[in-house]
Order: structure tokens, then C-alpha cells, then sequence
């Protein structure tokens, strides 16, 4: 993914680091906006922080400045008069998107998320799991005692689901009548395109009982 990072950048090795050091602040920049529910006010309109900032009840020149910064990595697209619009990106971030990725923004910049990549230096002195160490138990068990926890964390699993759907379901040829067995499937994403590709295929969706509770029939 990373290999041909400096030279496809084409820029000197100091700034491509940079610019993988400030990833972080992208993230926040990212996580903000859509905590805010930002795509989902744009849409598919073009609007000015003046406009957009009643709705969500923020500061608009500090919304303006947000704004700017988001159009810097490609989220949104920066008109005349200081409006904006989303961007092909930016309108993965809306909740009604066939690809929307939102969940997976909300988790990866959660409390809980960042507490356990900031233990990344005691998982590689020990070899024992940061999250494990970071949050007092093991992951799966914290999402349990954590239902909007392990909500955030299923949907954004279904979202990189849908992601790799169609191509699981062209690579992989389902004889007529077979039972799938999806282990640690979640909601059952990967499952559901896969039945509806093979309508005479079986399935079985095999994951903690909570989420399974969460599946929907496909």
C-alpha cells in the first residue's frame, strides 16, 4: 500500500514524512465534521459556514476554517462567496451513502480506539494486545459491557463489508445448493450479497449472540 508512497508524492522525503506524522490531525479534522453530521447537511448542495452553522448550532468562522482545512484533503471543494460542496470523498461521510464509511470515521477516532493505539509502544515491548492493556480487558469483552461501543464497531465492520462485497462475490463461484458459513460475520453484510448472488444457496452467520441479534434477514 505504502511502497512507492515517496516517489508517487513526488516531493522530498522530510515532507512525505510530515505528512504521514500529521495524519492524526486529518483524522480529527475528518471525525469533527462528521460528529457534526456535516455531509449529510450539505448533500448534495453547495453552502457557506454562515449557512450551514445554525443548523448544528457551531461558531461559523470557526466552521469556515474547518471547512477550509477539510477542502486542503479532498472532502470538500471550495466554491466562490466561500461556499462548499462534498466532494466524491466527502460524500462517503453521509449516513444515507451506498459506501458511506461514517461508522468507521466514529470508531476509528473514538475515545476507547485512540486510547488503545496510544499503547502501540507497550504491545510491542510486551507482545501482549494494547487495546488489552489500555482499556483494563480484552477487546471483545469491552464492547460487550459497551453496547454503543459495539454498535459503532459492527456497523463500521458492515461498511468495510459492503466495500469488498462485490468482489468476494465475483471471485468465489457458490455451487447451487451450498451452505455458507460466515465465521465473525457481524450484521451479516458479506453473507446477505453473497445469498442474494446464489438465491439457492444456504447461509449460516456465526458471531457473538448480541451480534447476530443485529442481523438482518437478506
Amino acid at each position: 500500500m505504502f511502497d512507492n508512497l515517496l516517489t508517487s508524492l513526488d516531493v522530498p522525503p522530510a515532507i512525505a514524512l510530515r505528512r504521514l506524522i500529521f495524519g492524526h490531525r486529518v483524522t480529527e479534522m475528518i471525525a469533527v465534521a462528521t460528529r457534526l453530521g456535516l455531509a449529510d447537511l450539505l448533500g448534495d448542495t453547495t453552502q457557506s459556514a454562515a449557512e450551514l452553522a445554525p443548523h448544528i448550532q457551531v461558531d461559523p468562522g470557526a466552521l469556515h476554517r474547518l471547512l477550509r482545512a477539510l477542502s486542503s484533503v479532498g472532502i470538500v471543494l471550495a466554491h466562490e462567496h466561500d461556499r462548499f460542496a462534498l466532494t466524491p470523498i466527502g460524500q462517503c461521510l453521509r449516513s444515507d451513502a451506498p459506501d458511506s464509511q461514517r461508522a468507521w470515521v466514529l470508531l476509528e477516532s473514538a475515545d476507547f480506539f485512540q486510547q488503545a493505539w496510544a499503547d502501540l509502544d507497550t504491545a510491542v515491548q510486551t507482545g501482549t494486545p494494547a487495546a488489552e492493556h489500555a482499556l483494563g480487558m480484552p477487546f471483545y469483552q469491552y464492547m460487550t459491557s459497551h453496547a454503543d461501543v459495539g454498535a459503532i464497531f459492527q456497523q463500521a465492520m458492515a461498511e468495510a463489508s459492503q466495500l469488498a462485497a462485490e468482489a468476494v462475490v465475483a471471485a468465489y463461484q457458490i455451487p447451487p445448493y451450498a451452505r455458507v458459513v460466515d465465521v465473525g460475520g457481524g450484521y451479516g453484510t458479506l453473507l446477505t450479497a453473497i445469498l442474494q448472488a446464489h438465491p439457492t444457496a444456504r447461509g449460516v452467520l456465526f458471531d457473538r449472540p448480541e451480534v447476530v441479534a443485529g442481523a438482518r434477514p437478506p
